[in-house]
């Protein structure tokens, strides 16, 4: 459920997605000239928010319901947990860098949707959830993590088009970005970060949510 005062980052991203979803019924030119990915007019016009925009672009209903339904599951708990700045920053990384990838490796750039978000969120949830104050809401992000990689790969049998680059380097780009706060999360907690220990939590969180 939407919260501005306590989840405001969560609820903006959901708002704007609703927003551009609405005014795409009521022109979808005006929404792909300003928003898609574009190669061109990055550089030679500078707008750089094309870099992460096309995440804010859905095609469907259940397109748009899904991403967000995932999305406020998962962000609005790291919210609180990571703080507004955090959440920011990795919301902009894994949107950034999952943005180019599909950009780049499927060489079209008529693609949208919040998918390589929430895929980073989950793949930070999974990373930092060995820690011993996160919400326990992020040891089940293993169990959505592999109902994703079933659905793209049905989904890529199909033939069916979905952002696979988008959705697995989003998923890369969180997990590297959750391992990251885990170890910095456990020195400034002063508990000792055991690699071995961290792992035999995530395979244990794998064996519960299976």
């Amino acid at each position: 459920m939407l919260n501005l005062k306590k989840n405001a980052v969560t609820s903006s991203v959901i708002i704007l997605c609703l927003v551009v979803y609405s005014l795409k019924l009521c022109s979808s030119s005006l929404v792909f000239d300003y928003l898609l990915f574009d190669w061109d007019k990055m550089v030679s016009q500078g707008q750089i928010w094309r870099c992460f925009t096309p995440a804010l672009i859905h095609f469907s209903f259940s397109h748009i319901l899904m991403n967000i339904l995932f999305f406020n599951y998962f962000s609005e708990h790291l919210e609180i947990f990571r703080g507004k700045y955090r959440l920011v920053c990795i919301i902009l990384i894994t949107g950034i860098i999952s943005n180019f990838a599909q950009a780049l490796f499927s060489g079209n750039c008529n693609f949208g949707g919040l998918s390589g978000v929430v895929s980073g969120i989950i793949g930070y949830c999974i990373m930092i959830s060995p820690y011993p104050y996160c919400p326990e809401v992020f040891r089940s992000a293993i169990s959505l993590c592999v109902v994703n990689i079933i659905f793209n790969i049905i989904a890529f049998y199909m033939d069916e088009p979905v952002a696979f680059w988008a959705h697995g380097i989003g998923l890369m780009a969180g997990i590297v970005l959750g391992i990251f706060d885990y170890f910095r999360l456990m020195r400034q907690s002063a508990l000792e970060p055991k690699f071995k220990d961290y792992v035999e939590v995530i395979k244990s969180n794998m064996q519960i949510h299976r």
